[in-house]
């Protein structure tokens, strides 16, 4: 599994436009543990692209197409439905870190995150969505 996370500073995550990120961290995870970390640079972000580097999600959703999940700070409701469009979860946190965040992930903290749930349109609390795949459909 692939974890992308949109950073400028490579510690922290993004809290703008995903696509403006400057890097994309892409972890690798096998067993639950980290495996390998590599530096994506953004060629599109705002600062070597047009002013409009949001505009360019399609060339920045084929960088991160051999991911599984992204993960933010924020992002809007497009872009979290284009990843979500190419198989790739998408979840936030408030945690800015980029250790933390991904650790807490790994442990299971369910409160720190909120998961994009296609199917309802907006995000949920990563719990709800455990919760709903556990419990027989309707």
């Amino acid at each position: 599994m692939k974890i992308a996370v949109g950073t400028d500073d490579k510690k922290t995550i993004r809290k703008g436009y995903f696509g403006e990120s400057r890097h994309y961290q892409i972890i690798e995870l096998l067993n639950g543990e980290i495996v390998s970390r590599e530096y994506r640079l953004n060629p599109y972000n705002e600062e070597t692209a047009d002013r409009h580097g949001h505009g360019q999600s399609e060339k920045v959703l084929q960088l991160l197409g051999d991911c599984s999940l992204f993960m933010a700070g924020s992002m809007g409701k497009k872009s979290m439905v284009k990843l979500v469009e190419r198989h790739i979860d998408c979840i936030i946190t408030e945690i800015e870190d980029i250790d933390e965040a991904v650790s807490e992930y790994l442990y299971g903290r369910e409160s720190a995150f909120k998961y994009y749930d296609a199917k309802k349109g907006a995000l949920i609390p990563c719990a709800q969505r455990m919760a709903s795949r556990i419990s027989p459909s309707e």
